[in-house]
C-alpha cells in the first residue's frame, strides 16, 4: 500500500458521504496528518504506507465524511494568503 493508494482510499470514502471536493479534502487530510507539504506529498505519492497514522487518519476521515467542515479537521484555514487559525467556534 502506498500513500497514493491510502489517498485514492480516502477520495472513494468522501464521495460515498456526497462530500462537493473529495479529491481536495482526501488530500488535505492526509497532508495534515502525514504532516507535508503539498509538494512533498506529490512527491512522496509512491512511498510506502506504513500504517502509524493509520488511526489519525480513519478517525479524522469519518469525522469529514459525517460534515465535519475541513478547516475545523486540521485546526486552519487560509484566507486571502493568510493562514488562520480555526477552531469550532469559529464559523466557516
Amino acid at each position: 500500500m502506498t500513500l497514493q493508494r491510502t489517498w485514492q482510499q480516502g477520495i472513494k470514502i468522501l464521495r460515498r458521504a456526497g462530500t462537493e471536493t473529495p479529491v481536495l479534502d482526501a488530500e488535505v487530510l492526509l497532508r495534515h496528518v502525514t504532516g507535508f507539504s503539498r509538494e512533498a506529498f506529490y512527491r512522496e505519492l509512491m512511498t510506502p504506507w506504513t500504517g502509524k497514522f493509520q488511526p489519525e487518519w480513519m478517525e479524522i476521515l469519518h469525522r469529514r465524511a459525517q460534515g465535519t467542515p475541513v478547516a475545523y479537521l486540521v485546526g486552519r484555514k487560509e484566507f486571502f494568503g493568510l493562514e488562520l487559525k480555526v477552531t469550532e467556534a469559529v464559523l466557516v
